[in-house]
């Protein structure tokens, strides 16, 4: 049974950890209205696939700067995506669903050598009708709070310098920036760099 973490949506928030195996957040802030709404955020299992693969659709029609394109992904695809963030115990899926509907992913894939199975990198995502609402400030509290309990000290993301919100909100969570991976990506026939950030231990 996947791992659940409940947020509502009240004026404050913040993570507590209830057990080694239990996660949960704690009142959050989810939107400008003050309308109470219930946000989900739980481990994913492969018996997400489906609602993964309508979710990349999504993402992926929208061309966004700050994004890979590609093709959606299949579900014997997305399962494989599951299971590489679920299977290594340094690494995990975080999904966001309001209503009952994924609106946001976040996940950590650790590294496989020993002297670095301290580190994961991380990847966000939010759906556009969610966006600016706080789903993905709690999705990243959500992966930080899953890596302080499983020996996850290190936590690497990287933003394509076109995506200066995505910039802002990992500076505003506590990634600093190690440096750019110049010209790293094509974007419309033009080099962009990628912006290549970390939080965590420093020797």
């Amino acid at each position: 049974m996947a791992k659940k973490i409940t947020a509502w949506h009240t004026p404050n928030h913040g993570i507590h950890q209830t057990a080694a195996s239990r996660l949960q957040v704690m009142p959050n802030t989810l939107g400008k209205q003050g309308v109470c709404v219930s946000v989900e955020i739980r481990e994913a299992t492969v018996d997400d696939a489906a609602a993964l693969c309508d979710y990349a659709a999504r993402l992926f029609a929208e061309e966004l700067p700050g994004l890979f394109r590609r093709p959606t992904p299949t579900l014997e695809e997305e399962c494989e995506f599951v299971l590489a963030h679920t299977l290594p115990a340094n690494s995990v899926l975080l999904i966001a669903e309001l209503d009952g509907r994924l609106v946001g992913l976040a996940g950590l894939r650790g590294r496989v050598h020993a002297q670095e199975a301290h580190v994961a990198h991380a990847q966000l995502s939010v759906d556009g009708d969610h966006r600016g609402r706080g789903i993905g400030t709690l999705l990243l509290e959500g992966l930080f709070a899953w890596a302080a309990i499983h020996g996850v000290t290190r936590i690497e993301i990287e933003a394509l310098s076109t995506n200066p919100g995505a910039i802002r909100l990992y500076e505003r969570v506590g990634f600093l920036r190690d440096g750019l991976r110049r010209g790293a990506v094509v974007v419309d026939g033009a080099y962009v760099d990628a912006v290549c950030l970390s939080r965590g231990p420093v020797a």
